[in-house]
């Protein structure tokens, strides 16, 4: 994953997106436990994904580019396969109606 994070700065680079946000760090130390529970009702404990390149992408459904980011997002999971990239989009602050109206990847 890191390998992916790194392909991606000359990409924002040579678009002219620069500065603190686009900018890509290796991450370095644990992450603490948690669960999460989808729109399927299935609970997605961080220790069960022990060894899986994990994507937490925190949205809300009225941010445009959450919602412009998705389509591609499920598109790279696709490419990657679940065993090699898990991505979970994780909405917390809103209803599950709200959390349920995600654009879908063409195709």
């Amino acid at each position: 994953m890191a390998a992916t994070g790194a392909a991606l700065v000359p990409l924002a680079d040579a678009q002219g997106l620069t500065g603190p946000a686009y900018e890509v760090s290796r991450w370095s130390g644990p992450v603490s436990a948690f669960g999460l529970v989808d729109t399927t009702g299935k609970t997605w404990n961080l220790a069960d994904l022990r060894g899986r390149a994990v994507l937490l992408n925190f949205w809300a459904s009225w941010c445009e580019p959450c919602r412009a980011e998705m389509p591609t997002l499920q598109q790279v999971a696709d490419l990657y396969g679940p065993d090699k990239l898990l991505v979970l989009a994780i909405n917390f602050k809103e209803p599950a109606g709200a959390r349920s109206s995600l654009p879908k990847a063409p195709g």
